[in-house]
């Protein structure tokens, strides 16, 4: 009697990974994400993800798909989909290969930065000539930073003395939000234009334009002189009015049709005193006196900045003067 001994051949293979995702992977909130993962061994690895050491399971954001591929070396993959990544989803995402001899397993580190993002940003923009502007813009990001620019040139503090930006970090709902406040005082037409706020973090930025118009005012008169004043012969007068507008406004004065021009000899003198402040008003004061006042005459005077739509920037003062001969 002839016995045969069958003895079957049991092969194991360690399991692989052969193929796996980078190692390092930075990126910005909101993006979605693939991890690969392709292990060989006999038997058929298993794969399983795994998030800071504990099971990562299938949800709305996190997808796991595995096949097995058949060829002259049959292998097992594994696709992990992360979708709209958070700050809170950065960490090490390991994945594991397993069978019965033994698992092994490959590990990718995910940073989340929050993404740069403007939450409040200036409107299109008019203000008059000689006032101050002030606008604010908020933002939020991984260590945001706001800059500011005026037709793609950036502005800082050090553009010039009448601009000043102002930046402070608060805390809304558990958000760090960088506001940031741009100054320019005493603006003129030069600073129409178009302005930005530009939201920079770690990995993006974000962009708000609007629009600066300045306008300029016409010259008008504040505060005229009386239409008639009683002078003492070759006595003093003082004719005084005062004007607003941007560019400051001008005064030319006439007598007869002539022009009135300061003179030690003629005994007239021209003052101008700007009033401080926002109001950009501006004081002239006309002086006569001695042989100028020996009759009586018109002296006209006309306000003007060189911009049209101006009002009441002409006036007219008749000075009467008293006879030397009354007693």
């Amino acid at each position: 009697m002839v016995t045969f001994v069958v003895s079957i051949l049991d092969i194991t293979v360690f399991p692989t990974i052969v193929i796996t995702s980078n190692s390092s992977l930075n990126v910005d909130s909101g993006t979605t994400i693939v991890l690969t993962c392709v292990s060989y061994g006999i038997p058929l690895p298993i794969i399983s993800w795994f998030k800071d050491n504990a099971t990562l399971m299938q949800s709305s954001n996190v997808k796991i798909d595995d096949e097995l591929v058949q060829n002259e070396r049959n292998y097992t993959q594994s696709f992990l989909t992360l979708c709209g990544l958070t700050v809170v989803d950065s960490g090490t995402y390991t994945c594991q290969a397993e069978n019965r001899v033994g698992f092994t397993s490959s590990d990718s580190v995910i940073t989340v930065y929050s993404r740069a993002r403007i939450l409040m940003a200036p409107n299109d923009t008019a203000i008059n000539a000689g006032e101050t502007l002030q606008v604010a813009c908020s933002a939020r990001g991984e260590f945001p930073t706001v800059t500011w620019l005026m037709e793609d040139v950036v502005i800082s503090n050090n553009t010039d003395d009448r601009t000043t930006i102002y930046d402070r970090h608060v805390l809304v709902n558990g958000t760090i939000v960088l506001q940031s406040t741009l100054v320019v005082e005493n603006v003129s037409d030069a600073d129409s234009g178009l302005y930005a706020c530009l939201a920079n973090s770690r990995a993006s930025r974000d962009e708000s334009n609007f629009i600066v118009s300045v306008n300029s005012l016409p010259a008008t008169i504040e505060m005229l002189p009386p239409s008639e004043i009683v002078a003492m012969y070759r006595g003093n007068i003082t004719i005084q009015v005062s004007a607003r507008g941007y560019p400051l406004p001008t005064i030319t004065w006439y007598r007869n049709n002539q022009t009135l021009t300061e003179s030690v000899f003629t005994g007239i003198s021209v003052v101008e005193e700007l009033q401080q402040g926002n109001d950009r008003v501006v004081i002239f004061s006309l002086r006569v006196s001695g042989d100028e006042l020996s009759n009586s005459v018109a002296i006209e005077g006309v306000v003007n900045n060189g911009l049209a739509g101006g009002s009441s920037n002409r006036f007219v003062v008749q000075v009467n003067v008293q006879s030397k001969f009354l007693c």
